[in-house]
């Protein structure tokens, strides 16, 4: 309970002293087992999930709480795995991954039936045992035993159904039935489970928020995937999932604005462009117009937002001018709309890669909202890639048309100068995540093949490659950003 400002470091420490004395001192005492759990919760506050672990497995099973430790641990296990497959270095530790993901299948497993052994048939299963089961079936899931899963959730689903008392587990069960269902390639009972989700009577926004969700964790399955290097099991993820969302799109009773949205999105983030395009133009064939829609604020954002998203996917597949057809009217009528501010800009630079003229228009884009970007207090996370499109665009210029070398290699050096000057150490230091993809893939694409992984050592690659130098206050001078 210790506040920052009263060291809670030093009290921590003295307990994990006083935990470690007492189960070294008297093992086989209840005072042992309190310790032990005492040490488990002192290390999930550090987040240490393998250390938590490894003490939660070694309550003895004469406590009055092994069930939970056993839990706890499983538990523990499998976060650490998930946390360590989702980082840069999963490959390089793939063995230790895998050994937390069986170790918490192990656990979860072993104490299902030691839990099973104890319950009363005749009484309703209790609410941690169906959260218990419904784990197992995550586990079960990550680990490619589709079929064990499917085993375990086929009765959680019927009695998540009947009882009002786990309704909070209701959608998470059905949920996680349909990525099973979605795994196996059954999609009769992938689409019975979501009409069953759809069935719950949730608000429509929290149902399409539901579905958004699963497409993200199957999009995450396949990262996790290809980063322990199963490529093939990541590529059959894909698959499956993709033919599954082609039977939705597909439907013809019971299709609303959102579902399409929703399976619309889920293409776009599988990287099928083509198919999010389809969708994204039936959407706004079926409601662009609707008179519903346009005295609704709120769903007119939503056509907006759907338009954004035609621009992207059109663009995505290098239809620039088709892209641009659509991003004009969005970009005149929201001039002040960040992300719609931010995709015009893209797809001028990009159309530029083909339609050298838009170089003009670009640069002319970029410089003017750099500016205007720089003017908001605080700064949105906008204005760095601001910069580092009109940087790239000017270099991009160049390519096309070496004449201008000269000129416009002055102006992106004093320009890059000019930010990398005023950024702070924090910024220049960040670690570039996805967002900045699209800047690195359009670097490449105008002959700059680096891949920097901080904001700041991209601005000095596009630096170096307009043949500058760094100003001293993004080398050395870091004390005057302080």
């Amino acid at each position: 309970t210790a506040k920052e400002g009263e060291h809670p470091e030093v009290d921590r420490a003295q307990l994990v002293r006083m935990a470690q004395h007492l189960e070294g001192r008297w093992p086989d005492t209840n005072e042992a087992d309190f310790a032990r759990m005492a040490l488990g919760a002192i290390a999930l506050r550090r987040d240490e999930h393998v250390a938590a672990a490894q003490a939660y497995e070694r309550v003895t099973s004469k406590s009055e709480d092994y069930l939970m430790a056993r839990q706890r641990a499983a538990e523990s296990y499998w976060n650490a795995y998930l946390i360590g497959v989702a980082a840069s270095d999963a490959a390089a530790q793939a063995k230790e991954l895998q050994s937390h993901l069986q170790k918490a299948r192990e656990i979860f497993s072993k104490s299902r039936d030691e839990r099973l052994a104890k319950v009363d048939p005749a009484q309703p299963i209790p609410e941690d045992a169906v959260r218990a089961d419904l784990f197992l079936a995550q586990v079960y899931l990550e680990g490619g035993q589709d079929k064990e899963s499917v085993t375990l959730l086929e009765p959680l689903v019927k009695t998540v159904e009947e009882r009002k008392d786990l309704d909070p587990l209701h959608l998470p069960v059905l949920t996680t039935a349909m990525q099973a269902y979605v795994r196996l390639e059954n999609l009769d009972q992938a689409e019975a489970m979501m009409n069953k989700i759809e069935a719950t009577g949730k608000d429509t926004a929290e149902i399409t928020a539901l579905f958004q969700l699963l497409a993200s964790q199957l999009k995450q399955k396949m990262e996790r995937l290809a980063n322990l290097g199963d490529k093939a099991g990541a590529e059959q993820t894909r698959k499956s999932f993709l033919a599954f969302l082609d039977r939705l799109s597909k439907r013809e009773a019971g299709q609303s604005f959102d579902s399409l949205s929703w399976v619309a999105a889920s293409f776009f983030g599988l990287a099928a462009y083509d198919q999010a395009e389809r969708l994204y133009q039936e959407i706004l064939t079926k409601y662009g117009d609707d008179p519903a829609f346009k005295a609704d604020a709120k769903k007119q954002r939503a056509i907006t937002t759907t338009r954004l998203q035609l621009a992207v996917a059109l663009r995505m597949q290098k239809k620039f001018f088709e892209s641009r057809q659509v991003i004009e009217p969005l970009y005149k009528a929201n001039s002040k709309a960040l992300d719609v501010i931010m995709e015009y800009g893209r797809v001028l630079s990009w159309s530029a890669t083909e339609t050298p003229a838009d170089y003009e228009i670009a640069i002319k884009h970029w410089k003017q909202y750099s500016g205007y970007l720089g003017l908001m207090k605080p700064k949105p996370a906008q204005y760095y890639p601001c910069w580092l499109y009109l940087g790239l665009s000017r270099v991009g210029k160049v390519a096309a048309s070496p004449g201008k070398q000269a000129e416009e290699f002055t102006l992106a050096g004093r320009e890059i100068n000019f930010v990398l000057g005023t950024m702070a150490e924090a910024d220049r230091n960040r670690q570039l995540d996805d967002s900045f993809d699209d800047l690195v893939a359009y670097a490449a694409t105008i002959g700059i093949d680096e891949k920097p992984k901080t904001l700041g050592e991209f601005f000095n690659v596009v630096l170096r490659r307009v043949g500058g130098s760094a100003p001293a206050a993004a080398t050395g001078a870091a004390a005057s950003t302080r």
